[in-house]
Protein backbone atom coordinates (compact mmCIF):
# COMPACT_ATOMS: atom_id res chain seq x y z
CA UNK A 1 0.00 0.00 0.00
CA UNK A 2 1.20 3.56 -0.66
CA UNK A 3 3.14 5.37 2.15
CA UNK A 4 0.51 8.13 1.46
CA UNK A 5 -2.86 7.18 3.15
CA UNK A 6 -4.74 9.20 5.51
CA UNK A 7 -8.19 9.09 7.69
CA UNK A 8 -10.68 11.86 8.00
CA UNK A 9 -13.80 12.28 10.35
CA UNK A 10 -17.36 13.15 8.36
CA UNK A 11 -21.33 12.88 8.74
CA UNK A 12 -22.67 10.46 5.35
CA UNK A 13 -26.13 10.76 5.48
CA UNK A 14 -26.15 12.06 8.66
CA UNK A 15 -24.73 9.28 10.12
CA UNK A 16 -20.92 9.57 11.79
CA UNK A 17 -18.10 7.89 8.87
CA UNK A 18 -14.64 7.37 8.68
CA UNK A 19 -12.73 7.17 5.39
CA UNK A 20 -9.13 6.69 5.15
CA UNK A 21 -7.53 7.02 1.53
CA UNK A 22 -5.14 6.75 -1.20
CA UNK A 23 -4.41 10.90 -1.10
CA UNK A 24 -1.92 10.10 -3.71
CA UNK A 25 -4.50 8.57 -6.34
CA UNK A 26 -5.56 11.84 -6.96
CA UNK A 27 -2.66 12.65 -8.80
CA UNK A 28 -3.73 10.62 -11.67
CA UNK A 29 -7.71 10.30 -11.02
CA UNK A 30 -9.32 9.28 -13.45
CA UNK A 31 -7.44 6.64 -14.86
CA UNK A 32 -8.64 5.96 -17.81
CA UNK A 33 -6.75 2.08 -17.93
CA UNK A 34 -9.09 1.60 -14.83
CA UNK A 35 -13.06 2.52 -15.77
CA UNK A 36 -14.71 0.54 -13.62
CA UNK A 37 -15.27 0.86 -9.60
CA UNK A 38 -16.07 -2.01 -7.72
CA UNK A 39 -16.64 -2.37 -3.91
CA UNK A 40 -16.68 -5.13 -1.24
CA UNK A 41 -19.31 -4.16 1.87
CA UNK A 42 -18.76 -5.80 5.03
CA UNK A 43 -21.14 -6.24 7.65
CA UNK A 44 -19.58 -4.95 10.78
CA UNK A 45 -20.27 -7.51 13.58
CA UNK A 46 -19.03 -5.64 16.66
CA UNK A 47 -20.22 -2.15 15.76
CA UNK A 48 -20.43 1.09 18.02
CA UNK A 49 -23.39 2.80 18.95
CA UNK A 50 -23.04 5.49 16.55
CA UNK A 51 -22.16 2.55 13.68
CA UNK A 52 -18.30 3.10 14.13
CA UNK A 53 -16.08 -0.10 14.48
CA UNK A 54 -15.31 -1.10 18.29
CA UNK A 55 -12.70 -1.54 19.39
CA UNK A 56 -13.03 -5.66 20.12
CA UNK A 57 -13.25 -5.63 16.35
CA UNK A 58 -10.17 -3.70 15.04
CA UNK A 59 -7.64 -6.87 15.24
CA UNK A 60 -10.19 -8.69 12.93
CA UNK A 61 -10.85 -6.05 10.58
CA UNK A 62 -7.24 -5.29 9.92
CA UNK A 63 -6.62 -9.40 9.64
CA UNK A 64 -9.59 -9.58 7.27
CA UNK A 65 -8.21 -6.13 5.06
CA UNK A 66 -4.62 -7.21 4.95
CA UNK A 67 -5.50 -10.60 3.50
CA UNK A 68 -8.57 -8.90 1.20
CA UNK A 69 -6.32 -5.81 -0.68
CA UNK A 70 -3.52 -8.20 -1.76
CA UNK A 71 -5.79 -10.68 -3.15
CA UNK A 72 -7.87 -7.69 -5.22
CA UNK A 73 -5.29 -5.36 -6.15
CA UNK A 74 -3.10 -6.55 -9.23
CA UNK A 75 -1.33 -5.01 -11.66
CA UNK A 76 -4.97 -4.35 -13.00
CA UNK A 77 -7.02 -3.07 -10.73
CA UNK A 78 -5.95 -0.36 -7.53
CA UNK A 79 -7.28 0.38 -3.73
CA UNK A 80 -8.31 3.56 -3.39
CA UNK A 81 -9.85 3.65 0.12
CA UNK A 82 -12.58 2.46 2.44
CA UNK A 83 -15.97 4.40 4.34
CA UNK A 84 -16.87 2.81 7.87
CA UNK A 85 -20.59 4.33 8.41
CA UNK A 86 -23.27 2.79 9.95
CA UNK A 87 -22.43 -0.76 10.93
CA UNK A 88 -20.52 -1.24 7.37
CA UNK A 89 -17.33 -1.07 6.39
CA UNK A 90 -16.92 -0.39 2.20
CA UNK A 91 -13.60 -1.35 0.31
CA UNK A 92 -13.51 0.66 -2.72
CA UNK A 93 -11.12 -0.77 -6.14
CA UNK A 94 -11.16 0.68 -9.53
CA UNK A 95 -10.16 -2.23 -12.45
CA UNK A 96 -9.43 -2.38 -15.70
CA UNK A 97 -11.65 -4.75 -15.90
CA UNK A 98 -15.16 -6.28 -14.15
CA UNK A 99 -15.21 -9.74 -15.39
CA UNK A 100 -13.14 -11.61 -12.78
CA UNK A 101 -14.70 -9.55 -9.78
CA UNK A 102 -17.30 -11.90 -8.62
CA UNK A 103 -15.29 -14.85 -8.15
CA UNK A 104 -12.11 -12.93 -7.28
CA UNK A 105 -14.28 -11.72 -4.06
CA UNK A 106 -15.48 -14.73 -3.61
CA UNK A 107 -12.31 -16.29 -3.65
CA UNK A 108 -10.91 -13.78 -0.89
CA UNK A 109 -13.67 -14.09 1.49
CA UNK A 110 -13.48 -17.45 1.88
CA UNK A 111 -10.91 -17.53 4.88
CA UNK A 112 -14.22 -14.73 6.33
CA UNK A 113 -17.09 -17.16 6.89
CA UNK A 114 -17.99 -14.83 10.21
CA UNK A 115 -18.47 -12.07 7.79
CA UNK A 116 -21.51 -10.68 5.98
CA UNK A 117 -20.87 -9.17 2.59
CA UNK A 118 -21.90 -8.01 -0.11
CA UNK A 119 -19.55 -6.73 -3.42
CA UNK A 120 -21.02 -5.02 -6.82
CA UNK A 121 -19.18 -3.24 -9.68
CA UNK A 122 -20.46 -0.19 -12.06
CA UNK A 123 -18.85 1.41 -15.22
CA UNK A 124 -17.49 4.81 -13.93
CA UNK A 125 -14.56 5.82 -15.49
CA UNK A 126 -14.60 9.81 -14.88
CA UNK A 127 -13.94 8.48 -10.93
CA UNK A 128 -16.53 10.21 -8.87
CA UNK A 129 -16.51 7.98 -5.97
CA UNK A 130 -13.19 8.66 -5.13
CA UNK A 131 -12.94 11.91 -6.32
CA UNK A 132 -16.64 13.09 -4.77
CA UNK A 133 -16.75 11.06 -2.60
CA UNK A 134 -13.54 9.66 -1.01
CA UNK A 135 -11.21 12.38 -1.64
CA UNK A 136 -11.42 14.99 1.37
CA UNK A 137 -12.60 18.37 0.20
CA UNK A 138 -10.36 21.20 1.24
CA UNK A 139 -10.95 22.00 5.21
CA UNK A 140 -10.70 18.04 6.03
CA UNK A 141 -7.53 18.12 3.49
CA UNK A 142 -6.05 20.75 5.81
CA UNK A 143 -7.12 19.25 8.91
CA UNK A 144 -5.34 16.09 8.10
CA UNK A 145 -2.28 18.56 7.07
CA UNK A 146 -2.44 19.64 10.44
CA UNK A 147 -2.05 16.35 12.16
CA UNK A 148 0.24 15.36 10.48
CA UNK A 149 2.26 18.47 11.38
CA UNK A 150 1.28 17.73 15.11
CA UNK A 151 2.64 14.28 15.03
CA UNK A 152 6.33 15.33 13.37
CA UNK A 153 6.15 17.52 16.54
CA UNK A 154 5.42 15.15 19.00
CA UNK A 155 8.23 12.52 17.33
CA UNK A 156 10.57 15.37 17.95
CA UNK A 157 9.41 15.55 21.87
CA UNK A 158 6.95 18.12 21.79
CA UNK A 159 4.49 17.74 24.09
CA UNK A 160 1.92 20.63 22.05
CA UNK A 161 1.43 21.83 25.37
CA UNK A 162 3.91 25.16 25.44
CA UNK A 163 2.76 28.27 23.38
CA UNK A 164 5.12 29.58 21.28
CA UNK A 165 5.41 31.73 17.81
CA UNK A 166 3.46 29.86 14.74
CA UNK A 167 4.28 30.56 11.61
CA UNK A 168 1.90 30.47 8.54
CA UNK A 169 2.37 31.16 4.89
CA UNK A 170 0.06 31.81 2.30
CA UNK A 171 0.03 33.30 -1.27
CA UNK A 172 -1.61 35.20 -3.64
CA UNK A 173 -1.86 36.87 -7.09
CA UNK A 174 -1.28 40.33 -6.55
CA UNK A 175 0.11 42.50 -3.69
CA UNK A 176 -3.11 44.03 -3.10
CA UNK A 177 -4.92 40.84 -2.64
CA UNK A 178 -2.03 39.96 -0.43
CA UNK A 179 -2.01 43.51 1.41
CA UNK A 180 -5.23 43.29 2.15
CA UNK A 181 -4.81 39.69 3.66
CA UNK A 182 -2.33 41.10 6.23
CA UNK A 183 -3.91 44.01 6.83
CA UNK A 184 -7.30 41.70 7.76
CA UNK A 185 -4.95 39.15 10.10
CA UNK A 186 -3.25 42.19 12.03
CA UNK A 187 -6.75 42.75 13.48
CA UNK A 188 -6.79 39.25 14.55
CA UNK A 189 -3.35 39.73 16.66
CA UNK A 190 -0.92 38.32 13.46
CA UNK A 191 2.54 40.00 12.54
CA UNK A 192 4.29 39.82 9.72
CA UNK A 193 7.34 37.93 9.48
CA UNK A 194 7.94 38.81 5.82
CA UNK A 195 6.90 38.79 1.81
CA UNK A 196 8.31 37.12 -0.95
CA UNK A 197 7.50 36.64 -4.78
CA UNK A 198 8.33 33.96 -7.00
CA UNK A 199 7.01 35.24 -10.81
CA UNK A 200 7.04 32.01 -12.30
CA UNK A 201 4.17 30.75 -9.50
CA UNK A 202 0.36 30.65 -10.25
CA UNK A 203 0.42 32.58 -6.89
CA UNK A 204 3.32 34.66 -7.25
CA UNK A 205 3.41 36.71 -3.74
CA UNK A 206 3.66 34.97 -0.69
CA UNK A 207 3.27 36.25 2.30
CA UNK A 208 4.39 34.67 6.65
CA UNK A 209 2.43 35.57 9.21
CA UNK A 210 2.64 34.29 12.70
CA UNK A 211 1.30 34.69 15.88
CA UNK A 212 2.03 33.21 19.80
CA UNK A 213 -0.58 30.52 19.69
CA UNK A 214 -0.32 26.09 21.43
CA UNK A 215 -0.04 24.18 18.32
CA UNK A 216 -2.17 21.23 19.91
CA UNK A 217 -4.53 18.69 18.10
CA UNK A 218 -6.88 20.11 19.40
CA UNK A 219 -6.73 23.54 18.47
CA UNK A 220 -4.74 24.19 15.30
CA UNK A 221 -7.35 24.00 13.07
CA UNK A 222 -9.73 26.67 14.46
CA UNK A 223 -6.54 28.53 13.89
CA UNK A 224 -5.94 27.25 10.34
CA UNK A 225 -9.70 26.54 8.71
CA UNK A 226 -10.07 30.66 9.39
CA UNK A 227 -6.53 31.72 7.87
CA UNK A 228 -7.59 29.20 4.97
CA UNK A 229 -10.74 31.25 4.32
CA UNK A 230 -9.69 34.33 4.58
CA UNK A 231 -6.96 33.68 2.55
CA UNK A 232 -9.62 32.61 -0.43
CA UNK A 233 -11.74 35.36 0.27
CA UNK A 234 -8.55 37.52 -0.99
CA UNK A 235 -7.86 35.04 -4.00
CA UNK A 236 -5.21 33.72 -2.36
CA UNK A 237 -4.37 30.10 -1.14
CA UNK A 238 -3.22 29.14 2.55
CA UNK A 239 -0.10 27.35 2.03
CA UNK A 240 0.53 25.57 5.56
CA UNK A 241 2.30 26.55 8.99
CA UNK A 242 5.27 25.65 11.07
CA UNK A 243 6.98 26.16 14.40
CA UNK A 244 9.90 25.39 16.58
CA UNK A 245 9.89 22.46 18.89
CA UNK A 246 9.36 22.39 21.95
CA UNK A 247 10.61 19.68 23.98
Amino acid sequence: MAANWDFYSLLVNDKPASIFVDLDAIATAPDAALPFMAFVSLKLRHPQADGLCGPEEYEALNKLEDALIPALTQDDSAFVGRCTTAGRRDFIFYLASAEEWCADVAVAMQSFPEYNYQQGMRHEPEWPTYLEFLYPGPADRLMIEDRRVCRALEQHGDALQAAREVDHWTSFTDTKQRDAFVAAVAEQGFQLRQTTSQQDAALPYQVQISRVDTPSYASISSITLPLSELAARYGGRYQGWGCPVVA
